[in-house]
């Protein structure tokens, strides 16, 4: 619950400060380059904000057939208006993230192995490391 991650941060407000760089107690919790440079934009003030979006997950995996790899990529790239402004489903996940959480799903058990050729698609619409292996293993064409 969100409320336990309060209390956590709140009992070890001090500790956080000890350990947090430069007394940042924010640095404590969060990496903020542990996904590359650009993601410099986390912070422990979105928790509430994610927390929020858990219950899409919900609603999307807890149904009786499971979403193929496809729609789950598309749901997680998916364009919402916030506030009058154009923006993602979900904060800070890209096409090469939407796929490896696609990719975790599948490990989980949580989604079902797709076929190589419904995999291959998603994999060649990155055109990403991905693409190009594929290419010089000569899979695709160019």
């Amino acid at each position: 619950m969100l409320s336990d991650w309060k209390q956590f941060q709140d009992e070890g407000s001090e500790v956080a400060k000890k350990y947090g760089k430069d007394g940042d107690k924010e640095k404590y919790y969060i990496k903020r380059s542990c996904y590359g440079q650009a993601q410099t934009d986390h912070s422990t003030e979105l928790l509430s904000n994610y927390w929020d979006q858990c219950l899409l997950w919900s609603a999307k995996f807890n149904k009786p057939t499971k979403p193929s790899i496809t729609e789950v990529y598309r749901w997680l790239m998916s364009r919402v208006s916030i506030n009058g402004e154009a923006g993602t489903l979900f904060h800070n996940i890209g096409s090469l993230s939407a796929l490896l959480i696609c990719g975790d799903l599948i490990e989980a058990g949580t989604l079902p192995m797709p076929m190589a050729h419904e995999w291959g698609e998603l994999i060649y619409s990155l055109k990403m490391g991905a693409h190009s292996g594929m290419e010089r293993l000569s899979l695709i064409g160019k």
